[in-house]
């Protein structure tokens, strides 16, 4: 369904590849989008940032990197060189991480915090809303850590946050037959020709959906 040049368009925003501790390579990863019949895909490997993008027909393919420290997981969308090595290696302290948000948001990047009540790896830094600019509200399937998460989230709406949410299936590889890539996918509502612009753009300001493929709606 399309609306004046504006249609529904499906993607993940939370991918990792052979380069850090992914499964497949970036060209592996690239056909599975396709055989998913993904619209976007944005690539966030651990403390590394991407390498040059082959041009895809019909996949919108968006530079990312996920800083990763004991402090929390953060994706950091729409800029290839988002981070510095040297800020990679001493990133350890809540101020670190504010101080390499925020040279990552000078060079133009969306700052997502990632799954912030996961038992594993969860959000140690001070949890402060008004740090980022969107939140993974669900990770990965089904599990009770997303339902904490979106708890959160809806306290932090009241509080008056109105963060925008992604749902992203932090995809690593599959396991036995399954296709985890695409558990969750975020929709975003944009034009074709700007796809990649609307999707920085949207996810700053106004709030997405992202749903499961067993129609699981988070609002």
């Amino acid at each position: 369904m399309s609306y004046n040049g504006y249609k529904w368009y499906v993607g993940v925003p939370h991918c990792h590849t052979v380069a850090s501790d992914g499964g497949l390579t970036l060209e592996q990863v690239i056909e599975k989008a396709k055989k998913s019949k993904l619209d976007f895909l944005m690539i966030t490997d651990h403390n590394v940032n991407c390498k040059d993008f082959p041009k895809v027909e019909g996949l919108t393919l968006i530079y990312g990197a996920e800083l990763t420290k004991h402090g929390g997981h953060c994706n950091m969308w729409g800029v290839k060189d988002v981070i510095d090595q040297e800020d990679y290696d001493t990133c350890e302290t809540y101020e670190d991480f504010l101080r390499v948000k925020t040279k990552a948001e000078e060079r133009g990047a969306v700052i997502c915090m990632n799954h912030p009540h996961c038992k594993q790896c969860p959000w140690r830094w001070e949890k402060n809303a008004s740090d980022v600019d969107v939140l993974e509200v669900w990770n990965a399937p089904t599990h009770f850590d997303n339902l904490e998460c979106t708890e959160w989230w809806h306290e932090q709406m009241r509080n008056g946050h109105k963060l925008p949410v992604v749902g992203g299936s932090d995809y690593h590889k599959d396991y036995v037959v399954t296709n985890l890539l695409t558990w969750p996918v975020t929709y975003v509502y944009a034009k074709s020709t700007l796809l990649k612009i609307y999707l920085m753009l949207l996810l700053r300001v106004t709030q997405q959906f992202a749903l499961m493929w067993e129609q699981l709606l988070l609002t």
